[in-house]
């Protein structure tokens, strides 16, 4: 596919804000992918209150801040939750810009490849990956992201396995009527199964 009338081929505007009295701010910081064309500035938005570019490539545009080659990372608690947080509020607001965004996970960074700086290096990815992205963008269409924790008491769970399934039930009723020895050997059995049909459980009610 070509590229759009005056499109740089992987640079960019944004790719010179390239330092900020300290360290080289080679990466790029990915909040969420959408559909664009326009190269925008959306404010000082950002986690940390950086600001945040639109940088539109071939009909697809990634929102990002500036930022340095590596992870946010700290020791607190509270730090890393603001920042999931301030992650979230922009993609919020990009989806109430765009109508639609692919969201990216927190600590999603393009760094400099040596060849590529990290704008033009999202440009090539947004380039290449083009038709998986527009993909997903259609299957999530409408729909809005949630976070969602499951809780469960083992016991609780165990008993009623314990009750229902017909593998365990049978070797329980074994342990019931064998000798000492037989019956510590049924045990070890029914434990490991026990814990892999908790596994399974576990498994299934998150993938559903």
């Amino acid at each position: 596919a070509g590229r759009q009338r005056g499109e740089p081929a992987f640079g960019g505007k944004w790719e010179k804000t390239m330092k900020k009295g300290g360290p080289a701010l080679t990466g790029r910081y990915l909040y969420c992918i959408a559909k664009g064309k326009t190269e925008d500035e959306l404010g000082s938005i950002g986690i940390e209150g950086e600001k945040v570019y639109v940088i539109a490539h071939q009909g697809l545009c990634g929102v990002a801040h500036v930022c340095e080659p590596k992870p946010y990372a700290s020791a607190s608690q509270a730090k890393v939750r603001r920042w999931v947080l301030a992650h979230q509020k922009v993609v919020a607001l990009a989806g109430a810009k765009f109508g639609n965004v692919l969201p990216c996970r927190f600590n999603t960074i393009l760094q400099d490849n040596g060849a590529l700086g990290s704008e033009a290096n999202l440009r090539k990815w947004l380039e290449t990956e083009r038709r998986s992205l527009e993909e997903k963008l259609a299957r999530v269409s409408g729909k809005a992201e949630y976070g969602v924790q499951l809780f469960w008491t083992p016991k609780v769970v165990s008993r009623r396995l314990l009750n229902t399934n017909e593998s365990l039930k049978s070797l329980r009723k074994r342990i019931d009527s064998a000798s000492e020895g037989t019956a510590y050997i049924c045990k070890q059995r029914l434990d490991g199964l026990l814990r892999k049909e908790l596994q399974e459980k576990a498994k299934n009610c998150c993938s559903e």
